[in-house]
């Protein structure tokens, strides 16, 4: 696959989870996918990525992504942008605020469809 055929792919991970498409998101995972949430947790494969993303929609029911920059190279594309969301559920042990968020995020996704991310 060509940088721009994968930064694409890790895009359009992020605008289906945006809209809460699990579905359509699976599409762009790799059945192998290795992801850290805020929580630090490291989860590995869909189900439990997948797991993790719908306990997210509870937290932050109109979050979305603004992917700020993608930086692709061989088999690795880099993404780095802002989460935001209204907090109206309990994220690790912090009651529900019900005001806006902003999280600064890092990802970085190996291979066309194989995704780890590190948050830094």
């Amino acid at each position: 696959m060509s940088l721009e055929q994968n930064k694409a792919i890790s895009l359009k991970m992020y605008q289906a989870f945006d809209r809460q498409d699990v579905e359509e998101g699976k599409k762009f995972m790799a059945v192998d996918i290795v992801g850290q949430g805020m929580d630090g947790v490291t989860r590995k494969g869909v189900d439990q990525f997948v797991q993790y993303a719908i306990s997210m929609f509870a937290v932050f029911p109109d979050g979305c992504h603004k992917v700020e920059e993608v930086i692709a190279e061989d088999d690795k594309v880099l993404t780095r942008g802002i989460f935001k969301g209204t907090h109206k559920g309990e994220l690790m042990g912090i009651p529900a605020l019900s005001t806006g968020q902003k999280l600064q995020r890092m990802a970085k996704y190996l291979k066309s469809k194989s995704v780890t991310i590190e948050r830094k």
